[in-house]
């Protein structure tokens, strides 16, 4: 299997396929996650706690890969997430809106696992969308 392979088998299975138990498939024991959220560890277990706290959360959560570049071991995704705010998150009670955001990931791998991940979220956009921060001017 292809680094790009293994990297969109992740958002298949994991995120759009809300398989958890997938995570230890996918990611070596040494995985590391360089842009853990607070109060996620940075390793696969964390990953794993992570996902189960989003899907709960969020748990129409999809993502759509837009784009992806494979060169080497490191895998460039441009995605576009949605979901809908069904359950706490970061200590914020559901909202009952929906949200639309654009991601970016880098997963590196070796011998068929992700290794490592690093990704850029717009959070931003994400808690203006879900009604608790509000937009520019209002």
């Amino acid at each position: 299997m292809s680094s790009k392979d293994t990297a969109l088998k992740f958002v298949e299975r994991v995120i759009n396929g809300h398989d958890l138990e997938a995570i230890d498939q996918l990611l070596s024991a040494d995985f590391v996650e360089h842009s853990a959220p607070p109060g996620f560890a940075a390793n696969r277990a964390g990953v794993t706690e992570m996902f189960g706290a989003f899907l709960a959360a969020f748990p129409d959560m999809h993502v759509r890969v837009d784009d992806v570049i494979a060169e080497g071991d490191k895998v460039v995704m441009r995605a576009t997430a949605t979901g809908t705010h069904k359950g706490p998150f970061m200590g914020i009670p559901a909202t009952n809106r929906s949200f639309s955001i654009d991601e970016i990931h880098i997963v590196q791998v070796r011998g068929g696992l992700c290794v490592a991940h690093w990704g850029v979220v717009d959070m931003v956009a994400l808690l203006r969308q879900i009604g608790v921060m509000p937009s520019p001017g209002g």
